[in-house]
């Protein structure tokens, strides 16, 4: 599991990575491009080239009815990482039907994993509660939990169904 809950709403909102080598050369890349799963390179997180360095995150300009939420679930009193996290970045036109979203889970894979099933259940629609049931329940689509955390699945259902909601309605 993903380590960094700031990491998961970055990749929501979309931010890049500036990189720079030892000779001075700048590469840009997606965050969420960023990050490599184990099935990429079992021995990197990340896609840092030998002499490279971070050197800057880049956060683009969202349109003016963009809104996003952060939420994460721990155990009480407990500074260890989220149980679950997920943040959800959205634009809706002026009669509320979504033109733009992000679903991003944390705590829940190796990298922020992109839930784009729940992506494309709000995708052209009025965000309401039947269809923030549904895009819930889509989040989960091909998760296969651990043996011993398969209690995960319903609280990120909860946590994508709270964020979508806090979003739509802010």
């Amino acid at each position: 599991m993903h380590p960094s809950t700031t990491a998961t709403a970055l990749v929501a909102l979309g931010a890049s990575v500036e990189l720079v080598n030892a000779e001075g050369a700048k590469r840009r890349s997606l965050l969420g491009d960023f990050f490599l799963r184990p099935e990429q390179d079992i021995h990197r997180e990340n896609d840092l080239k030998p002499g490279e360095v971070l050197l800057a995150i880049l956060l683009p300009k969202l349109p003016v009815r963009s809104r996003s939420v952060h939420l994460q679930q721990g155990e009480k009193d407990s500074f260890d990482w989220p149980l679950a996290a997920v943040a959800v970045s959205l634009t809706c036109d002026a009669s509320g039907v979504c033109e733009r979203v992000s679903i991003i889970l944390g705590a829940a894979a190796p990298v922020p994993y992109r839930a784009k099933a729940a992506e494309s259940v709000l995708e052209g629609k009025t965000i309401g509660e039947p269809i923030v049931g549904k895009a819930g329940r889509a989040a989960l689509t091909g998760a296969t939990p651990l043996s011993k955390n398969a209690y995960k699945l319903p609280i990120f259902e909860a946590l994508v169904r709270r964020a979508i909601s806090a979003t739509a309605s802010s």
